[in-house]
């Protein structure tokens, strides 16, 4: 019962920042449009729109939970840290797979392009994007700080994803959108080593997340 209050809770915050929900689906549509490498971006647009929904949905999220006291205050016991954690999962990657659903039905009825393959690979990178997004758990900045760097790397993911250049390609190894790529269409082994390595990054930060404010820490 737990749960699903805490899902349902979660849902309704989402809901009432519509916004962020068009923004999610709005920019995979307009560069499906724009960029012809079809394959190439419904495969990166998927992990963006995960890894978006995860980053803003669960990591900023546990973060603002943190900073306002929520999670010292009302995060008691292990149970509710767990509950409060998988609903956060829950509620995101429900979010994830409705607007890549969304996304696919659109590329398929504009141009006919559907990648099954595609579209059951970015469940099993499921736990890697969750990895990749809760990276920002380790950097101890004000949230808004946080946020601001985000946006911007949002932009420089989805740019250097395209890029052909021998140093962009070196960069990648820190993209997660192109590591989804990278390893699901490719099947190139080095990104998948360096997908393995960020993911684990991410869950040592979770294991190491403390729920104290940083004010209460200075």
């Amino acid at each position: 019962m737990l749960f699903f209050t805490l899902c349902r809770y979660r849902l309704i915050q989402n809901l009432r920042l519509p916004i962020s929900f068009v923004w999610t689906i709005g920019l995979p549509i307009f560069l499906f449009i724009i960029i012809d490498q079809k394959i190439k971006t419904l495969a990166v647009m998927s992990a963006y729109i995960v890894l978006s929904n995860y980053v803003y949905g669960i990591s900023l999220s546990l973060l603002y939970d943190r900073e306002s006291g929520f999670l010292k205050s009302f995060i008691v016991s292990k149970k509710m840290a767990f509950m409060h954690s998988l609903s956060l999962f829950f509620v995101s990657s429900f979010l994830s797979l409705f607007s890549i659903s969304v996304f696919y039905v659109f590329a398929f009825i504009s141009y006919n392009e559907f990648y099954f393959k595609n579209l059951l690979s970015i469940i099993l990178f499921l736990p890697f994007l969750y990895g990749f997004s809760m990276i920002i758990l380790l950097f101890r900045k004000e949230v808004h700080e946080i946020s601001a760097i985000l946006n911007v790397c949002f932009i420089v993911f989805v740019t250097f994803s395209y890029l052909t250049h021998d140093i962009v390609k070196i960069l990648n190894f820190l993209n997660p959108l192109y590591l989804y790529y990278a390893v699901i269409i490719e099947q190139n082994l080095y990104y998948m080593f360096a997908s393995t390595i960020l993911a684990l990054l991410g869950f040592f930060a979770i294991w190491r997340f403390d729920k104290q404010p940083l004010e209460g820490r200075r």
